[in-house]
């Protein structure tokens, strides 16, 4: 069976042994390969859902509500956030930027293909960026879920330079593309049924958002040169072959773009 194999909500069998304090079934699990850094349809990994079963009690209206967990099952929630927490701390990571963006890859590949998802099960900043393991410890996984902004505006800055880079190729696109994701962080707009306290911030990105907008901007403008460039470059050789391939290209009917009424209302270039 693959230990990895999702239900409808996003969830594997390795989210239903943190919910329930099973840390024996967590380690066959790992055991068997299945990935901790997995994240289901509301963004968050097993290691973020820890207790979140046993230490929620259903209200008369159908609702859940935290409560605290005996000291055995917090010792055993104690041990299942160890045993799934990432392997690097953000902190860590932040220290090898220093060092330049490949000093980021450098501990995990040595010449190996580097992917989005290969970034996303070694890196996990999608999960400790807006997850706590200390305040989840002590007052239970949901006081743990947030954005953790003392970390994500240096991260989102490095991400931010990475987009600014003008001919961003290679690793190095790798790794803003990860970056972009990571940085999202859970969904509050969805929902699943095997957690309790979905998560409250509406927008995570709501620290930096003009900045990176800001960014976005210069590179679409930056791609709407290059793109008026090359249109100048084929009327050219149009002019002078017309029965070449840019003639052809030329006499084809031209795409028309449908701007949403909402980008036009808000101004967006």
């Amino acid at each position: 069976a693959d230990p990895n194999r999702r239900d409808s909500s996003g969830a594997t069998a390795l989210h239903v042994a943190a919910r329930y304090l099973q840390a024996e079934a967590a380690r066959v699990l790992l055991a068997a390969g299945a990935r901790p850094g997995g994240v289901d349809h509301c963004g968050f990994s097993p290691w973020m859902i820890v207790g979140e079963e046993l230490s929620h009690a259903r209200c008369e209206d159908g609702t859940f509500r935290p409560v605290q967990l005996p000291p055995r099952r917090a010792e055993a929630r104690r041990e299942l956030l160890e045993l799934l927490k990432p392997a690097r701390t953000p902190e860590e990571i932040l220290k090898q930027f220093r060092n330049g963006w490949q000093a980021v890859l450098e501990p995990d590949y040595s010449g190996g293909e580097i992917t989005v998802e290969a970034l996303s099960q070694h890196l996990r900043l999608s999960e400790s960026l807006f997850f706590s393991e200390k305040l989840a410890d002590g007052h239970g996984v949901q006081e743990g879920r947030m954005p953790r902004n003392e970390l994500l505006l240096p991260f989102a800055t490095h991400m931010m330079e990475l987009l600014s880079v003008e001919h961003l190729a290679g690793d190095q696109k790798v790794l803003a593309r990860y970056l972009l994701l990571a940085t999202m962080g859970p969904s509050a707009k969805l929902q699943c049924a095997h957690v309790r306290s979905p998560w409250a911030t509406e927008d995570n990105r709501h620290s930096y958002r003009a900045s990176l907008s800001a960014v976005a901007d210069r590179m679409l403008g930056r791609f709407a040169k290059e793109c008026g460039r090359m249109r100048e470059i084929i009327r050219f050789k149009a002019s002078h072959e017309p029965k070449g391939a840019c003639a052809k290209l030329c006499r084809l009917q031209r795409d028309e773009v449908v701007i949403p009424e909402k980008w036009r209302e808000e101004g967006r270039p």
